[in-house]
């Protein structure tokens, strides 16, 4: 399978949004228990709106349907992360490098997969449309929770971008898809392999090296899903106040 090319496809982006990113990522404001972020907590915007938010809500929620009676994804995923919160977090605590957290969370996915009985099967063959899920998880919880604050610096530049079509489309031009055997506008369920998982992740992994080395700033691959989304034009001190519905 050819690699992945760079350059980037877009322009390394502003001083001021990667310190946003940066602040949004490693200097959060509020913070809030782990089991909110999972469950929903109500969110505060600087226009005065409050609204109720989660990890997965919206369309985030309804990409994983249902073809029979029994849990929802969005309950048997918020069952995994909510039912043993330490040990999680030990575990979390123990992971150095990406080659690590890549394991631990094969590990949460093989653990996960026997309990969603209830989606079309043909969703579950998806290593992509599996992972997604795992990647916001961890994405809102060590950004955004009291609990994993003390981790928060080593993990943040660890954590793998929720690839989605928007991510995808932004990142991505369409020969570079259709060198790794994605038609244009592919989504997370094209992705089926684990080896093409890590392609993407790893090309968008230089080039946060690549623009780091540029603009003489950390940038952590992660920072692109805040940027990509234009959330760096909101106000807000933390994921969700930075976050548009969905």
């Amino acid at each position: 399978m050819p690699r992945i090319t760079l350059p980037p496809k877009r322009l390394p982006f502003a001083d001021v949004e990667i310190e946003f990113a940066t602040r949004v990522f490693l200097s959060p404001h509020p913070q809030y228990a782990w089991n909110e972020i999972i469950e929903g907590v109500e969110v505060h915007f600087h226009d005065g709106r409050v609204e109720n938010r989660a990890v997965m809500m919206g369309s985030s929620a309804r990409t994983l349907r249902q073809a029979r009676p029994g849990p929802s994804a969005k309950e048997v995923y918020d069952r995994f992360f909510l039912e043993n919160p330490d040990a999680t977090l030990q575990q979390l605590s123990e992971v150095t490098d990406r080659n690590q957290l890549q394991q631990l969370c094969n590990q949460w996915q093989r653990l996960i997969r026997p309990e969603l009985g209830s989606l079309e099967l043909s969703q579950l063959s998806s290593y992509g449309r599996l992972r997604r899920p795992i990647d916001l998880y961890l994405m809102h919880l060590i950004a955004m929770s009291t609990e994993a604050e003390s981790l928060r610096k080593a993990l943040v530049p660890l954590l793998f971008v929720p690839l989605d079509k928007q991510s995808l489309d932004k990142a991505f031009t369409k020969e570079e898809l259709r060198d790794s055997g994605l038609p244009p506008r592919s989504s997370f369920g094209n992705i089926e392999t684990e080896q093409l998982y890590l392609e993407f992740q790893d090309a968008l992994a230089k080039r946060a090296r690549r623009m780091s080395g540029i603009v003489s700033k950390e940038v952590a691959p992660i920072y692109f899903d805040l940027l990509w989304r234009d959330r760096d034009k909101r106000v807000g001190g933390n994921l969700f106040e930075a976050s548009p519905m969905g």
